[in-house]
């Protein structure tokens, strides 16, 4: 029979303590007091339990949000290193870039040296 607390606190509990005051040899006073003592017990041990399970509850979140953290995280880093490879590329690029407007530059000198040469020679 698994009687919960609260069904034992619906009940009549002077009704259980007259019989036993009745059809025990034990002080009927000290029962009460046990029975009452009992009670409180089952009181207190329902509330650990439900301090038990509110940490239990706040442990699972904990955890949870640790894990996406840390999938978070991994992401970030993934994102990060492509970031990287992609800023190095671009750097390689400007780089060309750079080197071959030296080129043009360069030429673009040659062609306005030769321009100045004909134009001097054709006066």
């Amino acid at each position: 029979m698994d009687i919960t607390l609260q069904e034992i606190k619906k009940n009549d509990i002077t009704l259980v303590t007259d019989y036993l005051k009745i059809n025990t040899v034990f002080n009927g006073d000290g029962i009460k007091k046990a029975w009452f003592f009992l009670i409180e017990q089952a009181e207190l041990a329902e509330k650990r339990q439900d301090i038990i399970e509110e940490y239990k509850r706040q442990q699972d979140i904990a955890v949870h949000q640790f894990r996406q953290a840390q999938e978070d995280i991994r992401l970030l880093t993934k994102e990060n290193e492509e970031l990287k490879l992609k800023v190095e590329a671009q750097e390689e690029e400007i780089r060309d870039l750079e080197f071959e407007n030296s080129n043009l530059e360069d030429e673009v000198e040659e062609l306005e040296d030769k321009v100045e040469a004909l134009e001097g020679a054709a006066e």
